[in-house]
């Protein structure tokens, strides 16, 4: 009885532009496997939750991610980097999240005050009253 031959298996990542590492020739990124599967997903759950990479690809991704835990935690450390220097740069040519929201609400209860308040100017010119919205 002969032994099969056995094939390396290529580990089905690739390169983009921005420095991240593409699963096969889908656009999910090599991160999103490794945070699930740190979550504690199955390889299952992962290619049920990106429908576009296969149950095999996921495996040998995640065995290299195994062999190699050192690389994988400075690519990790890397990305999370460059995500940071992102926001970072995002916030400083707009303003950030919560000051925006707080915009915005002032904006829109000074609007309902002005609604309430053109609405009492209007009763008291026809000489009615109002009772107090909430009231």
């Amino acid at each position: 009885m002969s032994v099969p031959a056995f094939e390396p298996v290529a580990i089905p990542l690739r390169p983009d532009d921005f420095g991240g590492l593409r699963v096969a020739d889908t656009r999910v990124l090599l991160e999103l496997i490794v945070r699930a599967y740190d979550a504690r997903a199955t390889p299952e759950e992962i290619v049920q939750a990106y429908d576009v990479l296969k149950l095999r690809d996921v495996y040998a991704i995640i065995a290299w991610c195994l062999s190699n835990e050192a690389a994988v935690n400075e690519y990790m450390a890397e990305r999370e980097r460059q995500s940071a220097s992102i926001r970072e740069e995002l916030e400083s040519i707009r303003p950030a999240g919560r000051e925006l929201l707080k915009s915005l609400r002032t904006r829109q209860l000074e609007a309902e005050w002005r609604g309430e308040a053109t609405k009492q100017l209007q009763l008291a010119a026809h000489g009615e009253t109002a009772t107090p919205s909430g009231a």
